[in-house]
């Protein structure tokens, strides 16, 4: 069921869960918080009973007190002690009530001390009365009548205050134990809570980590050509993803297929070009030769025209074919070369004989600036990079124009070649793709200078693999400077990388 679920539903839970139990363990420590409050302010209102209950009994004790003294001095200043004293009771009485409103039963204790109080502050008015009107003794026995009224009144005061007193020794207790509670709940939540982050850490990494990294894994399998894992289960994004790498590596095995019946049909076309096409062309371009010059017979100007006309084509078919199977050579990496430290002059001298009879046929001259460096590298091939530029600016070159070849070392012993023409020059859009196989600056290149685009691709496979770089700096009509740049020792060259799709239609 859970693999069912969509990655959003996943993520909906990793929030929901935890939020929910926050949620409620809030609600819980917040009505705990209100008891512990509450029980606080019970503690406090009993306080306030307790202090108001005992103010009453130092008022009435006060008054009392100056009640006993008037009867042992006979001072009248003791009656002004004692009016002031029970001057302040209704305050107290009021103030009883206010924090007794809610208890009925203390409302109504209140209602009895006060109908005691008020008969106790009769009898005492009546024998003030009496000692104020001469009669001493009989005023002196008539206050005698407050001692049981003033027991009824402590009576009652002591049933007020019992149940506040016992409130007031209660609640701390109370108070500790919710504290304690508290502290409980709360590390139960700390604990409960690593342990459900645990657990959906558990379930997010069974259903969505894990499956995630076999979805890495087989990319990789996918890149070494190795068996994919079996499909994963589910309906989520996860396995939809993993169906899609599944068909992709279906089609990815069915184009190494077809790639392969591509490379087989290739290699059939070069084995018979290189040997059913190019042997028998080489014949008729050997016999076409030597019958153009009256090797055979003397042949009449037309029929001679012809014939060195067929002997060209042949020539330039041969070449085409040699083109096309060097630049297969150099981009499987099967074309082998020979390393050694090689004189720059030699190769720029060998490279000049080459081209000096069609430099002349089109009336361009050649010169050069060879130096004494040395490159490492085939000079075999060098030269005929160097051939191919030089043909190349001698057939763009207009008649009476000068085309230079030079050499030059830079600073860190890198050799820069240069050939310099005086041509029309490359635009400025085509000198990166111009060095592509079959790429020309004018489409009519191939039919009037007789050119068929692989040449600057040849040379850029060449110097590549010798650890260099080429290039060509140029204005429009203003000429060309084609440049390459070889190292002066031996650069590590990685292995030209295997066809990845070889092995890929293993993996289903």
């Amino acid at each position: 069921m859970a693999m069912s679920l969509k990655l959003s539903h996943k993520a909906l839970i990793l929030v929901t869960i935890p939020l929910i139990f926050e949620l409620v363990f809030v609600y819980e420590l917040s009505a705990m918080l209100k008891e512990a409050e509450s029980e606080t302010q019970r503690e406090a209102h009993a306080k306030e009973i307790v202090t108001c209950v005992n103010i009453l009994m130092a008022t009435l004790f006060t008054a009392g007190k100056s009640l006993g003294a008037l009867s042992l001095t006979n001072d009248p200043r003791c009656i002004d002690q004692y009016h002031n004293a029970v001057s302040v009771v209704p305050v107290q009485f009021q103030a009883l009530r206010r924090l007794n409103k809610d208890s009925l039963i203390n409302q109504q204790v209140i209602d009895k001390i006060e109908e005691i109080a008020n008969r106790a502050m009769s009898v005492t008015d009546d024998g003030l009365e009496m000692i104020r009107s001469g009669n001493r003794f009989g005023g002196m026995a008539r206050l005698n009548d407050l001692r049981p009224i003033l027991g009824e009144i402590q009576d009652q005061i002591d049933r007020l205050a019992s149940d506040a007193r016992k409130v007031e020794a209660e609640s701390p207790v109370i108070q500790e134990r919710a504290r304690k509670q508290m502290q409980l709940v709360l590390d139960a939540g700390i604990v409960f809570n690593i342990l459900l982050a645990m657990s959906l850490t558990f379930f997010y990494n069974r259903s969505t980590s894990r499956r995630l990294s076999v979805l890495m894994d087989n990319t990789r399998r996918l890149a070494r050509g190795e068996k994919l894992h079996p499909p994963l289960g589910g309906g989520d994004e996860i396995a939809h993803l993993d169906r899609t790498f599944k068909d992709m590596a279906e089609a990815l095995a069915a184009s190494a297929e077809k790639e392969r019946a591509i490379a087989q049909l290739k290699q059939e076309f070069l084995s018979m070009v290189s040997h059913d096409l190019r042997t028998p062309l080489a014949s008729i371009q050997i016999f076409l030769h030597l019958l153009a010059r009256g090797a055979y017979v003397e042949l009449p100007g037309e029929i001679k025209k012809r014939a060195e006309l067929a002997d060209r084509n042949a020539s330039r078919l041969i070449d085409l074919i040699n083109d096309l199977l060097d630049i297969e050579k150099l981009e499987s990496g099967k074309l082998a070369l020979i390393l050694a430290n090689t004189a720059v002059g030699r190769i720029i001298e060998d490279s000049l004989d080459a081209v000096r009879d069609f430099a002349d046929e089109h009336g361009v001259t050649l010169t050069a600036a060879p130096g004494c460096q040395t490159v490492y590298g085939d000079g075999d091939r060098l030269v005929q990079v160097l051939v191919n530029l030089l043909s190349n600016a001698i057939k763009f070159s207009p008649e009476g124009a000068v085309v230079s070849v030079s050499a030059t070392s830079e600073p860190s012993g890198w050799v820069v070649f240069r050939v310099v023409d005086q041509g029309r020059g490359v635009p400025a859009h085509l000198k990166e793709t111009i060095f592509q196989r079959f790429e020309q600056v004018e489409a009519r290149d191939a039919t009037k200078f007789k050119g068929s685009g692989l040449g600057l691709s040849i040379c850029r496979s060449i110097v590549e693999q010798h650890g260099g770089t080429i290039g060509v700096e140029s204005e429009e009509n203003q000429g060309s400077t084609f440049w390459f740049r070889l190292p002066p020792e031996p650069v590590s060259m990685d292995p030209p990388p295997a066809n990845s799709l070889e092995a890929r239609s293993s993996l289903i």
